[in-house]
């Protein structure tokens, strides 16, 4: 007898209200449960699952404050075909904008590597500062 494979995406099933807590913590109980809906036996299952994290690619969005400095309006971490997280605290630095405009690559480069580290920081897990990008989403004018 040939086992077919299921056709389902299970990393989709933990991404619905994840937080950082859901993320190292029982991230195996909705496949599990799944599974067990489905009348497979999880008695082996459960007690082999092994926490394995993805590395995510990074978005952090950035806010020009009236051509001042660049500030962070929020950060997205994104998993290969899941939802993505907003991540819901984020440090309150100020980037050169001149840096950003005249050279986006080494800029991406100097400040992903802080971003990464802020965030392994934060217990997110391991973070590829190749993968960290920035974009800039909002402008603030002069009042």
């Amino acid at each position: 007898m040939k086992a077919n494979p299921l056709p389902i995406n299970f990393a989709c099933l933990i991404t619905e209200n994840l937080t950082i807590n859901k993320l190292t913590k029982n991230v195996s109980d909705p496949v599990i449960k799944f599974l067990s809906n489905l009348n497979f036996d999880t008695k082996t299952l459960i007690s082999n699952v092994k926490y394995n994290p993805l590395s995510p690619d990074v978005t952090v969005y950035l806010r020009n404050y009236k051509e001042w400095f660049l500030d962070i309006h929020e950060i997205e971490l994104m998993y290969d075909e899941c939802d993505c997280i907003t991540v819901d605290s984020y440090p309150d630095w100020q980037f050169d904008i001149l840096g950003f405009q005249e050279n986006p690559h080494e800029f991406r480069i100097r400040n992903g590597r802080d971003i990464a580290r802020y965030l392994e920081e934060k217990g997110y897990g391991i973070i590829d500062f190749n993968k960290v990008y920035f974009e800039e989403v909002e402008y603030v004018h002069y009042e």
